[in-house]
């Protein structure tokens, strides 16, 4: 592993987990009836706002970019498969761009992934994976639009307000990789939605 990726690991992993000990303790906290099992067949639109603490690593040796708060707004799909297991999709803009004025580079992003939703009462995770898009600017961009694979995971909980409309708070990361570069954030949304199949 690279020093690069170590220290990112360094920095980033003790936020995972106090976001993941957070989560478990909403959960050890919210009374038992709550936490019956959610039936989650149907299908299910949402838009998301977050926010989250960003940044990026370049190749060894090369400064890394600042790490900064950034805003996101997405739109998910979502359909059940069974009681206990979905399927989410859901595209994402990062407007606020994370910099490295020391190159004078700067990038916003544009996400497309989708994975499985596994449920545990009113809680889930969704593992995901897709692709990203980067959008360059500063006097040393390039001007290309870059892709790269990317990867995150998101544990969440599902609230019904009334018979359609519910509220999905969730704890994120996501990640991606591409020739040289090494994007990531750790944040949270707030999901807005509507299911066709009220429980």
């Amino acid at each position: 592993m690279s020093g690069t990726r170590a220290a990112f690991l360094v920095g980033v992993t003790p936020r995972v987990v106090a976001g993941a000990t957070a989560i478990g303790m909403l959960v050890l906290f919210t009374p038992a009836e709550s936490r019956a099992q959610v039936d989650r067949r149907g299908a299910a639109v949402r838009t998301a706002f977050g926010v989250a603490y960003a940044g990026a690593s370049l190749d060894e040796g090369r400064p890394a970019f600042d790490q900064t708060a950034v805003f996101t707004w997405g739109a998910q799909l979502w359909g059940g498969i069974s009681r206990t297991v979905g399927l989410q999709a859901e595209v994402v803009w990062q407007p606020t761009n994370v910099s490295n004025p020391r190159i004078q580079q700067a990038f916003s992003a544009l996400y497309l992934v989708g994975g499985p939703e596994f449920s545990f009462g009113q809680v889930y995770v969704r593992p995901n994976a897709g692709v990203v898009w980067l959008y360059p600017t500063g006097a040393k961009a390039k001007g290309d639009t870059d892709n790269a694979f990317a990867f995150g995971l998101a544990i969440g909980s599902e609230r019904q307000v009334d018979k359609a409309f519910h509220v999905v708070p969730e704890l994120l990361t996501r990640m991606s990789v591409e020739s040289g570069l090494f994007t990531w954030m750790v944040g949270v949304q707030l999901g807005l939605g509507w299911r066709s199949n009220p429980y």
